[in-house]
């Protein structure tokens, strides 16, 4: 490692679960580092580590911290949406003083926020930086390493802690306040709602540790959709976090569940998850880590690639100092100006900041195709193109069009249809479908004005399943004509299989017409054989432009 300059470092909210570590990093480099703190565990984080001390608080009279003389303040505190109603202070005065300023910063609005600052301190000669953390800085360093040689479609980024990993009050505050929350998504190029602590999915790490993630909004949904130099074009960006234990998830996902239907959120709830979790924390490992996958084309061939790492023995609290650890090594390489961090560092001097970090790191690339050919094989060659290009989906596609709706008649094809959510009569109603990939094939969501229902999709045994809730539905998907059909063959209630006598019987075909998609789906009911529903229309693909 080359001589790295020694600066004098404050390190706001230095006593932290991340600036403690950021401190001892920047320590074993050399820096003179100042732990600033409002108790008095920053003065004993100081004594161990052997560095200058101060009792202060972000948000009283910041005298004593200029009087230190800082080359640079870092705010490793946090939460950072509760700054109040000058949330920019700090950074302000830094610009004022004359000090670069870098935080560990991965809530969305206040990254945003630190950018209206460009001016006064370029003005001023001084490096503002928001987000030097695992999010924005070092995600997005990962993902533009990753796309190089590739046409983007969708990204995925995840966090992933060791259930034994310590919990630092913000970080716990800031998940908790988040939960159950909506925010914007990007997905195939159109802004979609999403709420915090939903959905979920796994993703595979080095050793063979696996993990269920959750999404949850972090700066990279606002910055990589957008144009370079900070954004990387991606029209499909989805961030995800994670909890190792599968009781505290489960646990998080009820709170999330109850916010949503109007559960307040208090500061006293963070001390008793805390309480709680802390019962589990000999449970699962100490191994953090993150996931990075990026789904795209290299030329005619859809690929993914993926880029995740663990950091082993605890020290995956780490990863969020190391951004600001490898800007402080090389500080004249960091422009003036205020912004995200997104795109401020590369990968490489990332990883050279993690060389005293046990640090594993896995980069692989595999192909890519479609659920749908994948499962039809060589008869997908025989269906009209605008059949095709429906179903070669990756990423995320968007149709819009107008379906006519006819319902059936009776309690019990009504009650079917209610189970499932199937829309209303209706003559002519706006349609829209999203179809996303997921690691095990695609989920579809059909807005049939304002009525809503969904399936996911995957393939089993080389037939094609689709799944309802607790129902599964074996699909023997044909090519006829011209037309691709779907008939039910067999069905479950769960791992229960269904006798013949208790499926539906699906009158389901795709056809072109007029360049559109034509879909036609007629669904009768179990032994009665009644009209559950009939709907109709024409479907056409939605870029991130349409309307």
């Amino acid at each position: 490692m080359a001589t790295i300059k020694s600066l004098r470092v404050a390190v706001i909210g230095g006593a932290g679960l991340f600036g403690s570590r950021l401190c001892a990093m920047l320590v074993r480099d050399g820096h003179r580092v100042c732990v600033v703190g409002r108790s008095a565990h920053s003065g004993q984080v100081a004594a161990q580590l052997d560095c200058d001390t101060l009792r202060m608080d972000r948000a009283g009279d910041l005298a004593p911290l200029w009087a230190w003389t800082p080359d640079v303040v870092v705010d490793a505190a946090g939460p950072f949406q509760t700054y109040g109603a000058d949330p920019l202070r700090l950074p302000r005065a830094c610009i004022a003083q004359g000090v670069d300023y870098f935080d560990l910063s991965d809530v969305t609005a206040f990254c945003g926020q630190v950018a209206s600052l460009d001016a006064a301190a370029k003005a001023a000669g001084v490096r503002v930086w928001s987000g030097l953390s695992t999010v924005p800085c070092l995600s997005t360093a990962f993902v533009a390493h990753m796309i190089q040689d590739m046409q983007p479609v969708a990204a995925d980024i995840a966090i992933l802690p060791g259930n034994r990993t310590p919990r630092g009050r913000s970080v716990t505050h800031s998940i908790m306040a988040q939960a159950g929350t909506r925010f914007d998504l990007t997905e195939g190029g159109q802004t979609v709602g999403a709420r915090n602590w939903s959905r979920a999915r796994w993703f595979d790490l080095p050793q063979g540790h696996r993990r269920k993630a959750r999404l949850f909004d972090l700066p990279d949904q606002a910055t990589m959709p957008g144009a370079p130099p900070q954004g990387l074009g991606i029209p499909t960006v989805r961030t995800w976090a994670s909890l190792e234990y599968g009781l505290l998830d489960f646990g998080l996902l009820c709170f999330a569940t109850a916010r949503r239907f109007g559960l307040p959120f208090f500061s006293w709830m963070v001390g008793a998850t805390l309480a709680v979790a802390r019962l589990f924390e000999r449970v699962g490992t100490d191994v953090g880590g993150m996931g990075v996958e990026v789904t795209g084309w290299q030329g005619d061939t859809a690929v993914v690639k993926s880029a995740n790492f663990i950091v082993e023995r605890g020290q995956g609290p780490c990863v969020p100092g190391v951004p600001v650890r490898a800007a402080l090594r090389d500080l004249d390489q960091i422009p003036c100006g205020a912004g995200v961090a997104a795109g401020l560092l590369d990968r490489a001097r990332l990883l050279a900041a993690m060389d005293d970090l046990p640090l594993v790191l896995e980069d692989q690339v595999r192909a890519f195709q479609p659920l749908f050919p994948r499962v039809i094989g060589s008869d997908f060659a025989a269906l009209p193109p605008a059949v095709q290009r429906s179903h070669q989906t990756i990423g995320v596609h968007h149709f819009k069009g107008v379906s006519k709706v006819i319902r059936g008649r009776g309690l019990w094809p009504r009650i079917i249809a209610r189970v499932f959510g199937f829309p209303p009569a209706a003559d002519a109603v706006d349609v829209t479908v999203t179809k996303r990939t997921t690691p095990t094939g695609e989920v579809w969501t059909r807005v049939f004005g304002g009525s809503e229902f969904r399936s996911d999709l995957t393939a089993r045994g080389g037939k094609m399943h689709e799944r309802f809730g607790p129902f599964r539905f074996e699909l023997g998907l044909a090519v006829r004509g011209g037309t691709l059909q779907f008939p039910v063959n067999r069905g479950w209630l769960g791992p229960l299989p269904l006798p013949k006598i208790l499926l539906p019987t699906s009158d389901a075909t795709e056809s072109e017409t007029g360049g559109n998609l034509r879909f036609d789906v007629k669904l009768l009911a179990p032994i009665t054989k009644g009209l559950i529903v009939w709907y109709q229309g024409e479907l056409r693909p939605v870029t991130g432009q349409d309307s």
